[in-house]
C-alpha cells in the first residue's frame, strides 16, 4: 500500500509471490498491491511475464478508507523496502490484527519483536527466500498466523494508544524543559 517507488522494491513483491506459488499452490491466494508509481508498466510485464496475472490485483491509489477495507481482508502485509522510515500501513496492519512480514529498514524493531508480533528478514539478505519461507509458513499453520495476529494489536495499543503516546510525550517534554 503506497507509491511503488524503487526503495519500496516492488518487483522483489512480485518475486516472492512467485517463490510462494511455487511451494503453497492454492486457488485461494490473491496478491494485492495498492498503490501507483513509475515502475507500473514494469511490473504489470513482469506478473504477466510470470504468468501470475489470475492471482494478483493492482489497485491503483486507494483512499485511505478503503485502507481499513483492504488490510481487513489481508491474511499478512508484506514489506520489500530497503528504506523506510515508520512504516504507517505497518501500524495501521498490526492495529487490525494482520500479522507483517518486513524487511529490517528504519524502525521496523521499535513496533515488531521478530515471531511474537510480526516477522522482520535481513533488508539485504535473501530477501525472497527469506519472505518466501515466512509466508508458506503462516499458510501453512493457520495457529502460528492466529497467534501472531492477536499479539498484533495487543503491542501496537501498547506503544501507540492515544493515552499511551500523550504520556510518552508529556514526558519527553517535561524532560526538555527541566
Amino acid at each position: 500500500i503506497g507509491r511503488f517507488s524503487q526503495e519500496k522494491r516492488p518487483l522483489c513483491f512480485i518475486d516472492i509471490a512467485r517463490s510462494t506459488l511455487l511451494k503453497y499452490s492454492s486457488d485461494d491466494i490473491a496478491f494485492v498491491m495498492a498503490g501507483d508509481g513509475e515502475n507500473m508498466s514494469q511490473l504489470k510485464n513482469r506478473i504477466h511475464e510470470y504468468n501470475l496475472d489470475k492471482c494478483f490485483v493492482l489497485t491503483g491509489l486507494i483512499r485511505s478508507e478503503q485502507i481499513q477495507e483492504l488490510l481487513n481482508d489481508s491474511y499478512v502485509l508484506l514489506i520489500t523496502s530497503e528504506r523506510e522510515g515508520l512504516s504507517l500501513v505497518m501500524v495501521e496492519a498490526m492495529s487490525m490484527d494482520v500479522p507483517v512480514i518486513t524487511t529490517d529498514v528504519g524502525a521496523v524493531k521499535e513496533v515488531i519483536t521478530n515471531g511474537t508480533n510480526g516477522f522482520i528478514i535481513p533488508a539485504e539478505d535473501n530477501v525472497i527466500e527469506k519472505a518466501t519461507t515466512l509466508l508458506v509458513n503462516l499458510l501453512n499453520s493457520p495457529v502460528m498466523r492466529d497467534k501472531v495476529s492477536q499479539n498484533c494489536r495487543r503491542s501496537v495499543v501498547e506503544k501507540f494508544s492515544l493515552i499511551n503516546m500523550t504520556i510518552k510525550y508529556k514526558r519527553l517534554f517535561l524532560n526538555i524543559c527541566h
